[in-house]
């Protein structure tokens, strides 16, 4: 009993031994944190952590601040278990006190922990301090006048100077297409309590992308004209101009709620125990319209240019030069770089007659940033050979609109040569001049009968000239010719009119949009398929209106809409659609019920202004 005992306890020592072999180690790491702007004689912390029980700490010197105390110390811990791997983290702050003393930007040196005999420094910290207002953010107001404020009370004390949002952008000036960032931020030196109904601009003009930001937590301080605010960025988008000329984007708009501490009219001693109450009022705030002037693109542009603008870099491969007929050879022409890589065209690829080729499959891979959107576009074609032979494929050329340099710039691939041989039981052909393989038939025989059967003879002196059949056939021909005369002359004069030939295909272009987006829904493709949506709504209505696609606008097509007396439940319509659309194209998640919905709603939305528009 005693030996089993003795093995238990060794087996125990053995897996408790094992359980932290297995806790992965840590690379020890030391940080610093303050506010980065202060007010003169504001108090502030300054925190030093370290992940790993340190045997010393040794502060830096703090210059230009008064050390009013410190250092306070607390600590934390935490075993996660992932994947059978246990990991440990460990935390030790240590928070010393200070004060500014004045106006300047000023560096807080490094600290130095001492782990295991190792000494470990943290980054050196600059803080500003300013001699501006210090936000209301921990202020207490003057309870002699703010007894008994309502909500509209409340909201005529805040000031456009105190509580206000923003869209800034990185440029005001830029080339169409070229792409800009547009941050929506809020400043404020007040208590908030909450955000509600936010806005945004709708960007018309702009085909914009969100840029994927952390959500909004709490305000970090900011110097903003020699005063401390509270801000914090609610949204960032890259935007790129489909016209030119002068855009205007549209105000963003917000509801703040805004706590204020209000005091009682009537003392009692209730009031001085609990303190001044905190009431809460709705705020709203607009930002200003920004005006982006966006010039054109020179005209000089080549024949190769397919709307790309920015910095980019050119390559082409294919997997095989050597195969046999009917075999399926990939080419890929790789577009790597930053700008607007979601609009660009594939570029022209000339391939010989005998090789066959399929539109190209496009891969997109795009991380939008507040530096731009930088990644690689790849259009992958699918080429079979028919006829065995030596092919050439001439060098694909691809053109480019550098903003920096304000110049076109054309990248030429190397000319491909393709050896074809002909693949095992295809039958022996030749190929003809002047004629396609669907001209070339197999007949099955090298010898073909005159006339099999009883053939059915007819005197050789009956003339069929001048008889009543004749003159029969000879009216009808003509009475026909006179027919299709007529019917080629009006098809000529309707085609000559291509405002008229546009709104008549309007609706079957518009359909087709709609089909690729039906295949992309039952895919599950969701950014296809309301790209698609898009596209076909708004491709429809300039075609119908006789608006080119790329000068059409909300407002353009608002003037259209009333000027053709379309109801303005049908506009809401129409516009309340696109604005879905663009919205769950960049949703993080999209039910597949809503887009059958989405769908739904854009056919029947096309089916109603079919009926409204001749």
């Amino acid at each position: 009993m005693n030996r089993y005992k003795t093995t238990f306890i060794i087996f125990q020592i053995l897996l408790f031994t094992g359980c932290f072999s297995l806790v992965e180690a840590q690379d020890v790491s030391v940080t610093a944190s303050a506010p980065r702007v202060v007010q003169v004689g504001e108090q502030f912390r300054v925190t030093f952590s370290v992940n790993e029980q340190p045997s010393s700490l040794i502060p830096p010197e703090f210059d230009n601040f008064d050390l009013l105390g410190g250092p306070s110390s607390s600590s934390s811990s935490s075993v996660q278990i992932i994947n059978g791997k246990m990991t440990q983290s460990v935390e030790i702050s240590y928070t010393y006190y200070l004060q500014a003393e004045k106006e300047g930007k000023y560096e807080i040196g490094a600290a130095t922990a001492t782990v295991k005999k190792k000494a470990y420094k943290s980054d050196p910290i600059t803080v500003e301090v300013v001699k501006g207002s210090a936000p209301q953010q921990q202020q207490q107001s003057s309870s002699s006048s703010q007894s008994q404020q309502s909500s509209s009370q409340g909201d005529a004390q805040i000031s456009g100077d105190n509580l206000y949002i923003r869209v800034l952008t990185n440029k005001t000036r830029t080339y169409q297409g070229e792409n800009l960032v547009a941050t929506i931020k809020i400043y404020s030196k007040v208590n908030i309590g909450g955000l509600e109904n936010f806005e945004i601009p709708t960007f018309a003009g702009f085909y914009k992308q969100e840029i994927e930001i952390p959500e909004l937590s709490q305000l970090t301080r900011e110097n903003v004209n020699g005063e401390i605010f509270y801000t914090g960025v609610l949204k960032q988008y890259l935007l790129f101009p489909q016209k030119s000329g002068d855009i205007t984007i549209e105000p963003a708009s917000l509801d703040v709620l805004v706590q204020q501490r209000v005091q009682s009219r009537s003392r009692s001693i209730f009031d001085d125990f609990f303190g001044p109450q905190v009431q809460t009022f709705r705020k709203n705030i607009k930002s200003k319209p920004i005006i982006i002037k966006v010039s054109t693109l020179p005209q000089s542009a080549p024949e190769s240019f397919k709307n790309a603008v920015g910095e980019y870099k050119f390559s082409t491969t294919i997997d095989k030069t050597e195969a046999v007929t009917n075999d399926a050879i990939t080419l890929r022409v790789n577009v790597t770089g930053s700008g607007n890589l979601k609009l660009l065209d594939e570029p022209e690829v000339n391939l010989p007659p005998s090789l066959e080729s399929y539109d190209p499959k496009i891969n997109l891979n795009v991380r939008n940033t507040a530096n731009g959107a930088a990644g690689s576009k790849t259009f992958e074609y699918l080429i079979i050979p028919r006829t065995a032979g030596n092919y050439r494929i001439a060098p694909i050329e691809f053109t480019y609109f550098n903003p920096s340099t304000k110049k076109y710039i054309t990248e030429t691939s190397e000319e491909i040569n393709l050896s074809i041989e002909k693949g095992n039981g295809d039958a022996a052909s030749t190929v003809i001049s002047g004629l396609s393989k669907e001209d070339v038939k197999f007949i099955g025989k090298d010898i073909q009968f005159i006339k099999q059967g009883n053939p059915k003879i007819r005197p050789m002196n009956k003339i069929f000239f001048s008889t009543r059949p004749f003159y029969f056939v000879y009216g009808i021909a003509v009475i026909l010719f006179g027919l299709i005369t007529i019917i080629q002359r009006e098809r000529i004069k309707r085609n000559a009119n291509v405002s008229l030939v546009k709104n008549r295909k309007a609706n079957k272009l518009a359909n087709k949009r709609f089909k690729v987006a039906k295949n992309a829904l039952k895919e599950n493709k969701k950014e296809q398929f309301y790209e698609e949506l898009v596209k076909g709504l708004w491709g429809y209505l300039g075609d119908k209106l006789t608006i080119p696609v790329a000068d059409i606008s909300r407002e353009k097509a608002k003037i259209e809409f009333d000027n053709l007396d379309i109801d303005d439940e049908l506009q809401d319509n129409f516009f309340e659609v696109i604005d879905n659309c663009e919205f769950a194209r960049y949703a993080p998640v999209s039910e597949g019920e809503q887009m059958n919905e989405d769908y739904q709603k854009a056919v029947n939305l096309i089916s109603k202004l079919e009926q409204k528009i001749k």
